[in-house]
């Protein structure tokens, strides 16, 4: 790493999120309200929740799932920027 690496992100220029923690997903799914299934139109059976794909948890509202998120020191540039 050279001195014009941002040591933020090491130059890749993102870092990760810290709403989700890296996972892509943060607060419990509306739906299912956690349990990761709900029940079929007809109600006979059980099926996986289609809204958070069973993980009982929404799409990070921060990084969209991504997990990563643009470096904030950088710019997402990968470089630094001394002052």
């Amino acid at each position: 790493m050279d001195n014009s690496t941002c040591l933020k992100c090491g130059g890749t220029g993102e870092i990760i999120c810290s709403v989700c923690n890296g996972t892509g997903r943060d607060e419990t799914c509306q739906r299912c309200d956690g349990d990761k299934i709900i029940q079929s139109e007809n109600g006979d059976t059980s099926i996986i929740c289609p809204d958070c794909e069973g993980t009982g948890k929404q799409v990070c509202k921060n990084c969209f799932g991504e997990a990563m998120v643009e470096c904030p020191d950088c710019e997402g540039t990968g470089e630094r920027h001394d002052q």
